[in-house]
């Protein structure tokens, strides 16, 4: 369902969808390194980058949600 007010589109599955794809992407492409790269380097950059890149974008994709959800009650509640 794409809310719209004033003929202008509100909604953000359109980011969404194409923002998670990529994460699982990502996420898999990372994990498909791991026979080839097995040192402590690898636990090091996994630690200082994948990890924290990986939970940021979980928690954006999080926002996006609820932020989604918001815009579609207040169309609902004052539409």
């Amino acid at each position: 369902m794409r809310p719209e007010a004033g003929g202008q589109s509100v909604g953000l599955n359109h980011a969404e969808v194409p923002f998670a794809n990529t994460l699982k992407e990502m996420s898999l492409n990372w994990a498909e390194t791991s026979p080839y790269w097995k040192d402590a380097a690898r636990v090091a950059f996994q630690k200082a980058f994948v990890d924290d890149l990986l939970s940021s974008a979980r928690g954006a994709l999080k926002a996006m949600g609820e932020t989604q959800r918001f815009l579609e009650r207040i169309i609902r509640e004052c539409g």
